[in-house]
């Protein structure tokens, strides 16, 4: 008997968005204040995106979750830069 492809879950896509979007986020605040910003308000944004970002890419391993993880060695960077 053939097998029916399994759908795809939906898990992995929104995860690897939630990193993009936090990553961004950090980024962006790091760019917009540097120092200012400090590492409390850098890790809000950092930790979300570092953990739906390894997440999403073990789950599924596809284009949006390799853009996931990417926007969250960024986010990684702008702690550096921003704390």
């Amino acid at each position: 008997m053939a097998e029916t492809p399994q759908k795809k879950s939906f898990v992995p896509t929104f995860l690897a968005y939630v990193a993009m979007c936090m990553g961004a986020i950090a980024l962006v605040e790091a760019g917009m204040k540097g120092h200012r910003v400090g590492w409390e308000q850098m890790m809000l944004y950092t930790a979300p995106a570092v953990v739906c970002g390894l997440l999403a890419i073990m789950l599924r391993r596809d284009k949006y979750t390799w853009f996931g993880l990417l926007f969250a060695l960024l986010a990684i960077v702008a702690l550096m830069l921003g704390a």
